[in-house]
């Protein structure tokens, strides 16, 4: 097993092309059961506001720049 690092000192071009290379896989992965079997976004959303405040700055950062869509929001969310 390898694994990656990225070192940024916020999300920024080295993230987004890590995940760009890796969404693919990740997203077909995530839709294996179909989308209804995942939350919705604002479920997400609000379950980091509600359990982590602190990292909603930086989940909306990623989502930004994972290109903004609602697929990608809910996977980022981990919830």
């Amino acid at each position: 097993m390898t694994f990656q690092a990225v070192s940024e000192k916020k999300p920024g071009d080295k993230w987004r092309a890590l995940f760009q290379r890796h969404w693919p896989a990740y997203e077909r992965w995530f839709l294996s059961e179909g989308i209804e079997a995942r939350q919705t976004y604002l479920a997400g959303l609000r379950a980091l506001k509600s359990h982590m405040p602190e990292l909603v700055p930086t989940y909306e950062a990623l989502v930004d720049l994972a290109g903004g869509g609602d697929t990608a929001a809910r996977f980022l969310s981990f919830y």
